[in-house]
């Protein structure tokens, strides 16, 4: 009997757990790089977005996904 009523309680908690698994998300924004999204643009660099990202993340800048309407940018892998 006590068997069954552990096996019990077993189940339950798996089945709690597996309830609280994290959700997908979903992020949106201008993946760039460090610098540009600490000054919140490319603007002023006198060149592309794209073609500036590109060339800071070559000179050893990290790219992140900026988001300006929150003004929050969030590393990329």
């Amino acid at each position: 009997m006590k068997s069954i009523a552990l096996a019990l309680v077993g189940m339950l908690l798996m089945a709690g757990l597996s309830l609280a698994a994290p959700k997908d998300q979903t992020y949106t924004g201008e993946i760039t790089d460090s610098a540009c999204a600490t000054m919140g643009s490319h603007a002023g660099m006198g060149k592309p977005a794209k073609d500036c990202a590109l060339a800071c993340v070559q000179r050893g800048e990290k790219s992140v996904l900026f988001n300006a309407a929150a003004k929050k940018s969030l590393p990329t892998r």
